[in-house]
């Protein structure tokens, strides 16, 4: 049970650990809460930083649906981060009845939407016809949901770790290593690369793509303990293509656009840097074996963990999939820079929210699996909640370090190596 009196390491300041950060300091606000991250506000490592990312609340799943809504609400209002808001519509252009689907869960919660299902030749006609050349290979039916949105990414974290600091939560610049474990196996803080050992009576894991490593190099003899099949470090190639001032023009107030047909991935403008954004959905793991013997996925070692080093096939497969959404209409783009996200993806992507079953004092917060930072404004909420045992039992069991991954269902599982490219 979380406390006024109770002390609290959140590692991690992407949006899992800076969202709870937040919330924790709201609720308890003369506990004694640190934010670690390796690198300073806004982290630049974090899955999290980023040009913007998109805002929705379009889901299949139920559960992700109702949150997203709770999420865009916050988006809209709350003083953090409605600067950041942008609320200029996505398109959803997929082959399946995906679209229906998410327009029947808004009915199902009685929430009033402005959206349009759309025939394919009148998603031509959108805006002067920009995607009029996209690869709708298949598709029957597409959705422009004209609430949601993007944001600016790295400037709304930025924005909400000032908040927590502000309101009393110390940022300490530097990577966790590894845990304190004592001899009764209780987490009892973190020890820094630095050689500085930091102690608390909570401890939150919300590394995100580094949680695999920090558990194996915190207790490598303990099976127990380790994130095994339960997440792996996974990669996003994102892209920034420049305009010119015509086509800033034409694009820069166009919607988010989710492309779901082959290649996967999608766009959003960046009309304060006349850019355009992409991201394809085509991941990949970088394995390493750990000195216990332990095989699992981490972040390159090196400055950034190289995250500026996209190889040259990526950058391939992003002009791919820049062709598949303008073709000809965005002849004149100009790529300009490549990253690499890394995230910490789950067998069904679903998040953990999770106490550790076998470790007192150690909480879990990560699992973003590409698809977390809509929901930044609440995750931490129900991260508090969980650590006060006050989670619905529903969100207990789809969040649970302990469910049933027999059956995955993410899409990325057969990712491939970044070696391999």
């Amino acid at each position: 049970m979380a406390t006024d009196k109770s002390s609290y390491i959140i590692v991690g300041a992407g949006v899992f650990g800076t969202s709870t950060a937040l919330h924790l300091i709201r609720k308890y606000p003369r506990a004694t809460i640190s934010l670690i991250d390796r690198r300073p506000f806004p982290s630049d490592s974090a899955a999290s930083w980023d040009w913007n990312k998109i805002i929705r609340s379009d889901y299949v799943d139920l559960i992700y649906a109702k949150l997203g809504q709770e999420a865009l609400n916050l988006w809209r209002n709350d003083p953090i981060f409605k600067p950041f808001f942008q609320e200029k519509g996505v398109i959803w252009v997929d082959t399946s009845t995906a679209g229906r689907q998410m327009v029947e869960n808004y009915k199902h919660f009685g929430v009033d939407i402005d959206y349009d299902l759309l025939s394919v030749e009148e998603t031509k006609k959108l805006h002067g016809g920009i995607f009029s050349e996209a690869d709708y290979t298949g598709v029957k039916e597409v959705l422009l949901n004209k609430n949601s949105g993007w944001s600016y990414a790295k400037e709304a974290l930025e924005s909400a770790a000032q908040a927590a600091t502000n309101a009393g939560v110390q940022y300490i610049c530097s990577a966790a290593t590894s845990l304190k474990i004592d001899d009764n196996g209780t987490c009892k803080g973190v020890r820094l690369i630095d050689g500085r050992s930091i102690s608390a009576s909570q401890t939150i894991l919300c590394a995100g793509a580094h949680t695999a490593r920090i558990l194996a190099e915190t207790a490598p003899e303990r099976d127990d303990l380790q994130a095994g099949h339960r997440l792996t470090a996974a990669a996003m190639p994102s892209s920034l293509a420049d305009l010119n001032e015509e086509d800033a023009n034409l694009f820069g107030s166009a919607p988010g656009y989710c492309h779901e047909n082959d290649p996967k991935g999608g766009c959003i403008p960046l009309p304060s840097e006349r850019k355009m954004k992409y991201w394809n959905m085509n991941v990949f793991t970088n394995m390493v074996t750990h000195s216990s013997g332990r095989r699992f996925s981490t972040p390159p070692d090196g400055q950034d963990n190289k995250q500026w080093d996209v190889p040259a096939g990526r950058q391939k497969e992003m002009l791919h999939l820049h062709e598949s959404i303008f073709g000809d209409k965005g002849k004149n783009f100009k790529m300009s820079k490549y990253r690499l996200c890394w995230d910490a993806l789950t067998p069904d992507e679903d998040f953990i929210i999770s106490r550790h079953p076998r470790c007192e004092g150690l909480s879990i917060g990560t699992g973003g699996s590409f698809h977390g930072y809509k929901f930044f404004p609440v995750l931490g909420k129900y991260i508090v909640q969980m650590l006060d045992g006050m989670l619905a039992p529903e969100l207990n069991k789809k969040w649970a370090w302990d469910r049933d991954f027999s059956k995955p269902t993410s899409l990325w599982l057969d990712s491939r190596e970044l070696n391999s490219m």
